[in-house]
């Protein structure tokens, strides 16, 4: 969402303008399983919460739990406005979305930092040969 104001910062400058910011709007341009990118990470470094939406496992490439928003979990914006408000005005609330710092990451963005040492290409071989023996991309 805030990539069209920021697009013409450097990364260190963009991430000197989101932690300015308690929290972050952080909408993906598509809802895809597996589609995160820098809309969700970037707050997270900057010591911002992102509002998040987008892809609907986004839950498998959070780096902790409770460190993010999930805009799916209120039923209208005011609902969201409200906790919102909560949040800035109760600091203990707004601490909670920072605990996950304090721990071990989640399980599975281990397993995802994990693949990432593969080159992609092939990973992507992987798949492609998985798909012509098997008939699935599934393991």
């Amino acid at each position: 969402m805030y990539s069209g104001f920021l697009k013409n910062f450097n990364k260190k400058e963009k991430l000197e303008i989101l932690e300015k910011y308690k929290f972050v709007i952080a909408f993906e341009d598509a809802i895809e399983r597996d589609y995160i990118t820098d809309q969700f990470y970037d707050p997270l470094i900057a010591n911002s919460v992102p509002i998040y939406i987008g892809a609907p496992n986004i839950v498998d490439f959070a780096p902790g739990e409770n460190c993010f928003v999930d805009l799916r979990q209120f039923e209208t914006p005011q609902l969201l406005a409200n906790f919102i408000k909560d949040c800035c005005e109760d600091e203990h609330l707004y601490a909670k979305f920072f605990e996950w710092r304090t721990q071990p990451f989640k399980q599975s963005f281990q397993q995802k930092i994990i693949e990432q040492k593969e080159h992609p290409l092939v990973r992507l071989c992987r798949k492609a040969d998985m798909y012509s023996t098997k008939g699935t991309l599934s393991k």
